[in-house]
């Protein structure tokens, strides 16, 4: 019995010094399911134009639909989600007060970086954006009511 378990550990050894060599113990991450596979990651930046100008969104929630993984976009609207399983995949964008986003058919490949195209989000509660009360004029108070919507100080 003491045999056998010895043999497994230098087997188990002898794999993971391979793995190491060759560079794969690098690019790969635990799944329960699946022992070692391969990931990539997702990254981009988030803005809105309701302001009339093409603002930074602080605060956003990221998130790759199918697996879970998310982040917050940080004071550039930037976000970065890693150490993604391959695979096919959405990606969903909420913010309080916007349109969520979508995009789909995301196909992540063995050490991708994929840069989505600038996210760019429409206020929800109104048909124009940042027009909260369907006049189609942006006031004062609308666009500081953007303003403090796209910067989280609402």
């Amino acid at each position: 019995m003491k045999l056998l378990f010895y043999m497994l550990m230098i087997i188990m050894v002898g794999a993971q010094i391979v793995l190491a060599a060759n560079g794969y113990w690098d690019n790969m991450t635990w799944d329960h399911e699946n022992w070692y596979i391969d990931v990539g990651d997702i990254s981009g930046q988030i803005k809105t134009d309701v302001t009339g100008q093409n603002t930074i969104v602080i605060g956003a929630t990221v998130t790759v639909v199918e697996t879970g993984q998310s982040a917050i976009s940080d004071n550039s609207g930037n976000y970065s989600i890693s150490d993604i399983p391959i695979g096919n995949y959405t990606v969903k964008i909420q913010k309080e007060g916007f349109e969520d986003l979508l995009f789909t058919d995301i196909s992540l490949s063995k050490d991708d970086i994929i840069n989505l195209p600038i996210a760019n989000l429409t206020f929800s509660d109104c048909g124009m954006k940042g027009d909260f009360n369907d006049d189609e004029i942006v006031d004062l108070k609308e666009a500081i009511h953007a303003l403090q919507v796209v910067t989280g100080t609402e």
